[in-house]
């Protein structure tokens, strides 16, 4: 009866092993609130070189001149437009094409500056103004793809004013190539060194490019005039916690939050750190914050009170679960999964019964909840009502995630009919299926002898 008993245990432990919980800090995310990017087409008209006006053309530059001089870029535009319309068959030049492009954008009709700014580069492919409008115009309508090649050709053919680097950072960075960002926010830089926007563009470029020392250092330069600004403190909590520093992303987090940082992730961030590096009570305030204004769900929550029920904290792990029981806007599996939280903090507790009718709850909610099922199927096994855990048992291994706890729970209720020879067979069953086990192999030898034993 004693080996019966302790093989028993044993696989109840296994069963329960099976499940891991994963760390509330072991992947915590920090929103770091970037700088808006402003980038328009309302610059100061930009003649190139390569372009020049054809000789039918002089009238007319004649009388855009006062025009263009005076400001009165809608009347340019009406000249050109206007001589467009006179023309005898032969196309504008790329100068003049160059020129409706910038008026047009200058507008707002950016539909037709694009078509201009084309036809330009078919007369003249290599016509760097031309590229470097076109990508501030595809930027501007958020055809990012469109809008970095074309400043790239900008680039290619000579082009290096600081917007056209500043935007080329800008583009690489979202379109995941920071490197390459890195450089163009740097040649940016060395135009405009004190310009803030370009210098968060680099770090946030740094950052991504892993280039965590360098990104340090030009943090610590940008904080030295800027220490209210919520959004470096941010940025130094993520770099923290990239390298592994967790206490400075904790300090940095708690500078945001001071500062008026109102972003949830942030505070469950913070929170997640002081579980681990802090202030449970702290941690408990920010998750508190975040429940209040319905901003923190179950799936968020689940390993902080999983991390909290495994230290035996009950109440701080209630005092988190009971709003979201008293919430009404969950959904039936998000329901299910805080159901099986108060179920295993009720058990933990010895509330059998409490716990017993939380567990059915979450199976009645969510069928396909392996984990509530499991539980359930163990504390059936527990008080003895062997059939009903047997059922649990059998409908948790039709969910793979749950299969191996699934067939352990089913050899326990096996060996609790003393049908030896099916426990046998599902422990094999179970190491057949998930091999390199060596507590399995264990437990299949210590039945064999437990059969042996009870063998007539």
């Amino acid at each position: 009866m004693g080996s019966r008993n302790t093989l028993h245990s044993t696989l109840l432990k296994a069963a329960g092993a099976c499940v891991v919980v994963p760390l509330a800090w072991a992947e915590i995310e920090v929103r770091v609130d970037e700088p808006a990017y402003t980038f328009a087409a309302n610059g100061e008209l930009t003649l190139d070189r390569d372009a020049k006006i054809v000789a039918s053309e002089y009238a007319l530059a004649e009388q855009l001149r006062p025009a263009l001089e005076a400001g009165n870029y809608v009347r340019a535009l009406r000249l050109i437009d206007s001589s467009a319309q006179a023309a005898t068959g032969e196309p504008p030049s790329a100068a003049l094409l160059l020129l409706a492009a910038q008026l047009r954008a200058l507008k707002g009709d950016y539909a037709s500056a694009i078509e201009d700014y084309k036809l330009a580069l078919v007369q003249i492919p290599q016509l760097a103004t031309a590229h470097s409008g076109l990508g501030t115009l595809y930027l501007i309508n958020d055809q990012h793809e469109l809008a970095q090649r074309a400043l790239a050709r900008a680039v290619q053919y000579g082009a290096s004013d600081v917007q056209t680097y500043a935007q080329l950072g800008y583009l690489n960075l979202r379109l995941s190539n920071p490197w390459s960002a890195v450089n163009a926010y740097e040649r940016a830089l060395m135009l405009e060194p004190d310009n803030e926007a370009w210098q968060r563009g680099l770090l946030s470029a740094l950052s991504a490019a892993g280039h965590n020392v360098t990104a340090r250092t030009l943090l610590r330069e940008i904080l030295e005039s800027r220490l209210d600004d919520a959004s470096l403190w941010q940025q130094r909590a993520n770099l923290a916690l990239m390298e592994d520093d967790p206490l400075t992303a904790l300090a940095s987090l708690e500078v945001s939050l001071r500062l008026g940082d109102k972003n949830s992730a942030n505070r469950l961030a913070a929170a997640q750190l002081h579980l681990s590096h802090g202030s449970r009570q702290r941690a408990s305030e920010l998750l508190q914050q975040n429940l209040a204004a319905g901003e923190l769900d179950v799936a968020s929550l689940y390993p902080i009170i999983e991390t909290l029920r495994e230290e035996r904290d009950y109440s701080a792990a209630s005092e988190l679960l009971v709003p979201l029981l008293r919430s009404g806007g969950l959904s039936r599996a998000e329901s299910a999964l805080a159901y099986l939280l108060r179920g295993k903090l009720a058990r933990d507790q010895g509330e059998q019964q409490v716990a017993l009718g939380s567990f059915r709850r979450a199976v009645e909610l969510d069928p396909t909840n392996g984990a509530a099922l499991v539980a359930l199927g163990r504390l059936y096994v527990g008080i003895g009502d062997v059939g009903r855990a047997a059922l649990a048992f059998e409908r948790a291994e039709v969910i793979p995630e749950h299969a191996r706890a699934a067939l352990l729970g089913r050899a326990q209720v096996a060996i609790e009919r003393r049908d030896y020879t099916t426990a046998l067979k599902l422990l094999r069953e179970a190491s057949s299926k998930f091999p390199g086990e060596a507590s399995l192999d264990r437990h299949i030898d210590s039945l064999v002898n437990l059969t042996t034993a009870v063998a007539p």
